[in-house]
């Protein structure tokens, strides 16, 4: 997540990463760009495997057709997404959407106006439809701009017990500077909430609802509904 922030704000990787050094981070990996990310190549590849989870349930789910996936892939989406997100007090269906715009980007240069942030409608799966060109004209979109800055906002204060002050203050500030450049509807008119798409909230609910329906008939011997033997193989309860 915080190498989507970095990324969506265009902070440059020394300034990020000397606000990193006052907090124990992972170290930086270049990009064929030219650029550099939190992620190395296997750790990305994780992330492509979390974002089209995602993408799979939000359509199933725009479908009516939930039932229909597996328990395996359930169970991939709570403890590889949910259950992180919650140690962080990160709403997950926030979590969800960033993951499910991170193919589009992939934290490269040339595809900086493909974040969330420019993100045309709330239907953003498929991958890459509804990208604005790089301007929020109209006031529906000012008012999605503006709610998605109040989010990202709100996240990186929740990331800051995870990192340090220092970091919280560069990643507001951009986020500050970026709602003035862009935002005439201004973010002090948004509610102070974390927004997501429809979907995706319904998704985190039902897949929470679900965990905690197999935690209550384990009565209380839960831990985790499953733990990955590979990258393709999950066990099975």
């Amino acid at each position: 997540l915080l190498d989507i922030l970095r990324f969506t704000y265009n902070i440059d990787y020394l300034t990020f990463e000397s606000a990193m050094g006052a907090c124990t981070g992972p170290r930086m990996h270049p990009l064929p760009d030219g650029g550099f990310s939190f992620l190395a190549r296997k750790e990305k590849l994780v992330v492509y495997r979390c974002s089209a989870a995602i993408d799979k349930a939000c359509s199933k789910l725009e479908e009516n057709h939930l039932s229909i996936l597996t328990y395996e892939e359930r169970a991939f989406i709570i403890n590889w997404i949910i259950q992180p997100a919650r140690l962080l007090n990160i709403e997950p269906a926030y979590m969800f959407e960033q993951l499910m715009v991170f193919p589009s980007h992939g934290c490269l240069a040339e595809n900086q106006k493909k974040t969330l942030l420019y993100a045309n409608t709330t239907s953003i799966w498929p991958f890459g439809r509804g990208l604005l060109p790089g301007r929020w004209s109209s006031d529906k979109k000012q008012r999605l701009l503006a709610r998605r800055l109040v989010s990202d906002e709100i996240a990186i204060t929740e990331l800051e017990t995870q990192t340090s002050e220092e970091l919280r203050l560069l990643l507001g500030h951009a986020i500050a500077e970026f709602g003035r450049r862009h935002c005439r509807s201004g973010m002090s008119n948004i509610e102070r909430r974390v927004y997501a798409d429809p979907i995706p909230t319904a998704l985190a609910h039902e897949l929470q609802r679900w965990e905690l329906m197999i935690q209550r008939q384990r009565n209380g011997q839960y831990t985790e509904l499953m733990r990955p033997r590979s990258q393709s193989v999950i066990s099975t309860p």
